[in-house]
């Protein structure tokens, strides 16, 4: 299990100053996920994201869903990837935070027993609630209210979402994404929402 010492900075910004226990792999989504399970054990310590629903739920709109549909995650999110590039370092955040909060509020026992091969294990589900934002506010909004809506095979996953904010900052930044630091106000793992699995 990975450990990190953290500090507090400027704006309430958390930063990794020295880690432990992460094993090395090979390539970036394994990284990526390795790295994005120790920041999100601490969410909940940061305030409110600078991003608006509004604005959030336009830029997935940017999404190909003809193309996330016959499975072509990559093409699909081409255009959003360009369009959260452009945005400043807050705005890249804020974007993560809304992303958070709309696979949080995805979170629950009736979702995830509804959510056929998709229920087998913490990743798939996660992925599979990527595929219901994917698809956009409309059908996020559905899915929320009608459990029985989700996904139901691994073919209907978006993981490369989660990765939208990570790579748009480290272009900026000229960093690598696996160091992209910013944690959300909620948790998106299973489970963090509480209140619906009870």
């Amino acid at each position: 299990m990975a450990a990190a010492l953290l500090t507090v900075e400027a704006q309430g910004r958390i930063r990794v100053t020295a880690m432990v226990g992460v094993s090395g792999s090979s390539g970036h989504g394994r990284v990526a996920r390795a790295r994005r399970g120790w920041l999100r054990a601490r969410a909940g310590v940061l305030p409110s994201a600078v991003m608006d629903d509004a604005t959030f739920w336009d830029l997935i709109s940017s999404i190909d869903t003809v193309a996330l549909t016959r499975g072509d995650e990559e093409t699909a999110l081409e255009l959003l990837r360009a369009r959260v590039a452009d945005l400043g370092p807050a705005a890249i955040d804020g974007f993560h935070d809304r992303l958070s909060q709309a696979l949080y509020d995805l979170d629950g026992r009736d979702h995830f027993n509804a959510a056929g091969d998709n229920a087998d294990g913490d990743d798939a589900f996660l992925y599979a609630r990527c595929y219901v934002v994917a698809l956009g506010r409309a059908h996020h909004t559905a899915v929320l209210a009608n459990p029985s809506q989700m996904p139901q095979t691994h073919e209907e996953w978006c993981e490369v979402l989660l990765y939208v904010a990570p790579e748009a900052w480290a272009e900026r930044a000229d960093q690598d994404p696996a160091d992209y630091d910013h944690l959300s106000p909620v948790s998106y793992d299973r489970g963090a929402n509480q209140a619906r699995w009870r």
